[in-house]
């Protein structure tokens, strides 16, 4: 199973990217194949359809082969990284469908932690993701010289579990024709 993380910061390092990295190692040690997607790296004429780049199309790429998705952003302004929103404004449509998303948020105060609930979830929900239960949000003083705590770290945790559960589930649902064949549309 692929799981790509998406680090959405404008920066190339950011405490949201080092909560994607941990989930990717995460996933890592269940046997999973990871890459990880950083927005900060990719040239902004690319991202803003100027001109073509192998980095975006790397990312596009890997984006599209993924089971799992882990989408991290700083809060800013109450809503995520703009260059993030610029990195979804390139997918084809209902590019996520099908795929479990992970959301993460960064932030400097408790106060933007429903940026997770009200901003993010609502972008990949709009690309067909299907988003965990709790994504997880931690905010600066979670951190000490760069590392989560370990309470951060127990959130990530939950997060791959149970992106894990669901991805099995969503891919035996897809699997079994016969199921799927009988399953209403929700349409």
């Amino acid at each position: 199973m692929l799981v790509t993380g998406i680090a959405g910061s404008p920066f190339s390092h950011s405490r949201s990217r080092v909560l994607v990295e941990q989930i990717l190692a995460r996933f890592k040690d269940a046997g999973c194949r990871t890459e990880l997607v950083v927005v900060g790296d990719i040239p902004g004429d690319a991202l803003l359809s100027r001109s073509g780049a192998p980095e975006l199309q790397n990312a596009l790429d890997n984006i599209a082969a993924a089971a799992v998705v882990v989408v991290g952003t700083p809060v800013y302004k109450a809503t995520y990284a703009g260059a993030l929103k610029t990195l979804f404004d390139n997918f084809p449509q209902r590019f996520l469908a099908g795929k479990v998303a992970i959301p993460v948020a960064t932030g400097g105060t408790s106060n933007h932690m429903l940026a997770v609930d009200h901003t993010l979830r609502p972008l990949m929900a709009n690309e067909g993701a299907v988003s965990i239960a709790r994504g997880v949000y931690a905010v600066d003083a979670e951190f000490t010289e760069g590392e989560p705590s370990a309470e951060v770290r127990e959130r990530l945790n939950s997060a791959v579990i149970e992106s894990l559960a669901l991805a099995k589930g969503l891919m035996s649902l897809s699997s079994d024709t016969a199921t799927t064949a009988t399953l209403p549309s929700p349409w």
